[in-house]
């Protein structure tokens, strides 16, 4: 493995995703952390989204409360407006009023 050093890891992320991202020719699930990752997604290459980018959290928390749902807060960001826009779809996992976690899991095994 190359270790590379740098002033500013945010962008340096952001470059080298952007560049896997763009690099691939089929489709790709894209699973994403909250928090200081939505950093990241926010300074990705725009060319790197489409139809052939699919996404959704992987460390998410069952809560209609946007301080606590990390899809509800990644709705928020520019990276998702820029997403949706160019096409990229996405698995939501915010759970529905009434929604159980088991009935949530359900959504999921229809893809």
């Amino acid at each position: 493995m190359k270790l590379k050093s740098t002033q500013d890891p945010t962008k340096e992320a952001s470059s080298i995703l952007s560049g896997a991202l763009k690099d691939k020719s089929g489709p790709v699930l894209f699973l994403t952390s909250g928090g200081s990752a939505f950093k990241v997604l926010e300074q990705l290459d725009e060319e790197a989204f489409g139809r052939q980018l699919a996404f959704t959290m992987v460390d998410e928390r069952f809560s209609m409360d946007e301080k606590i749902n990390n899809f509800l807060q990644l709705k928020q960001t520019e990276f998702f407006k820029k997403l949706i826009k160019a096409g990229g779809l996405f698995f939501d996992s915010t759970p529905a009023k009434g929604e159980s976690i088991a009935s949530l899991t359900q959504r999921f095994d229809s893809f």
